[in-house]
C-alpha cells in the first residue's frame, strides 16, 4: 500500500509540475540545479528536519536517456559497482514477503494510499492504462550497502528495505527504509569490525522514475554521423526524495554539509553511466555519445 501510494504521490508531483510549475513538498529550499546533455536539467531541494536535524533532500532530474537504461544504473547492485567508487559493497540478500518489511512509514510519507500501481499510473497521467502495457512486477528484498569514506573516518554500512513496482518501459518506483530494531538488521548482515552501521531507524528515500517522450523525435538527429538516420532516444524524469542518518562522531552540520555537496556529482555520475550503457548496447555511437553528452 504504501509503496503504490508513493507511485501516485510522486508522479502526480512530475505531472502538476509541469501544469503549474511547482508541487514539491512543502518548506524546501532551493540548494542547487545544473544542466545535462542534450537539454537535461536537475534541481535540487532539501530542508532540515525538526524533529531531527537531518537535511532531507528532494532531487528531481530530467534525463535525456531512456527509462531502462536509467533504471538498470539505479537498481542493478552489479552495474552500480561497475560505476560508482563508493560502493564497497552492495547486494540483495534476502526476498522477503511484502508484510516483512512493515508499514514503509515516515514523517513524509504518512498513509500513502490504497490504489493499485497500475490504476495510479493512469490516475497520474490523466488516462486509462493501455491494457498492451506490460505487468507491474513488485518485489520486496532486503539489501546490504556499505559505503567507502575517506580516511581517517570509518566506512558506513546500512541493511534496508527495498520495495518497489516496475512496469517495463513505463515507470519504476520505489521506497527504501532501514531495517528497525537493530537487532533485525545483525540477522541479516552482522556488524563489521571498524564499520558503522548507519540509518539507526533514520534513513529513507523514495524514488520514482518515468518515462517522457522526445519533444520532436524527427528533429532530434543524433550527432554528424554520415549514413546514420534521425531517430529518437528516448527521455525520462527522476525524482527522489530521501533522509539519511550517517550514525558515528561527525557532526550533524558536517554531515548535512556533505549531504548537501554529494547530488550534483552523483547526477553526473548517472547520467555517464547511462551514456556508456547506450554506447556498450550499441544504441549510440561513441561519436555521438562524445556530441550530444560530451562524454
Amino acid at each position: 500500500r504504501e509503496l503504490e501510494g508513493c507511485f501516485l504521490e510522486l508522479s502526480a508531483l512530475v505531472e502538476s509540475r509541469g501544469a503549474r510549475g511547482s508541487a514539491r513538498p512543502p518548506g524546501l529550499t532551493k540548494l542547487n540545479a545544473g544542466a545535462m546533455g542534450r537539454g537535461g536539467s536537475w534541481e535540487l531541494w532539501g530542508k532540515e528536519s525538526p524533529e531531527t536535524g537531518l537535511l532531507q533532500l528532494y532531487l528531481e532530474g530530467h534525463f535525456s536517456v531512456p527509462l531502462d537504461v536509467l533504471e538498470r544504473c539505479v537498481l542493478d547492485e552489479k552495474f552500480q559497482k561497475s560505476y560508482d567508487p563508493y560502493i564497497k559493497e552492495k547486494r540483495v540478500v534476502a526476498t522477503v514477503p511484502l508484510e516483512d518489511s512493515g508499514p514503509l512509514r515516515t514523517e513524509q510519507t504518512g498513509d500513502l494510499g490504497t490504489n493499485s500501481p497500475r490504476y495510479a499510473w493512469s490516475h497520474a497521467v490523466g488516462n486509462q492504462p493501455d491494457a498492451r502495457a506490460p505487468p507491474t512486477t513488485t518485489r520486496n528484498e532486503v539489501i546490504y550497502h556499505e559505503v567507502k569514506f575517506p580516511m581517517p573516518l570509518s566506512n558506513r554500512d546500512y541493511v534496508y528495505y527495498r520495495r518497489r513496482v516496475t512496469q517495463p518501459g513505463a515507470h519504476y518506483t520505489y521506497i527504501q527504509r532501514d531495517v528497525t530494531p537493530r537487532a533485525l538488521g545483525e540477522k541479516h548482515v552482522a556488524s563489521k569490525r571498524g564499520v558503522v552501521r548507519a540509518g539507526n531507524g533514520l534513513y529513507w528515500q523514495k524514488c520514482f522514475g518515468k518515462a517522457q517522450p522526445e519533444a520532436q523525435p524527427e528533429a532530434q538527429p543524433l550527432g554528424a554521423v554520415p549514413g546514420r538516420a534521425a531517430r529518437p532516444i528516448g527521455r525520462c524524469v527522476m525524482v527522489v526524495y530521501t533522509q539519511d542518518n550517517i550514525e558515528g562522531t561527525i557532526p550533524r552540520w558536517l554531515s548535512n554539509y556533505a549531504a548537501r555537496k554529494a547530488p550534483p556529482g552523483y547526477v553526473k555520475q548517472l547520467e555517464k553511466a547511462a551514456v556508456g550503457l547506450l554506447v556498450k548496447e550499441g544504441r549510440v555511437t561513441p561519436d555521438e555519445a562524445r556530441t550530444l553528452w560530451r562524454y
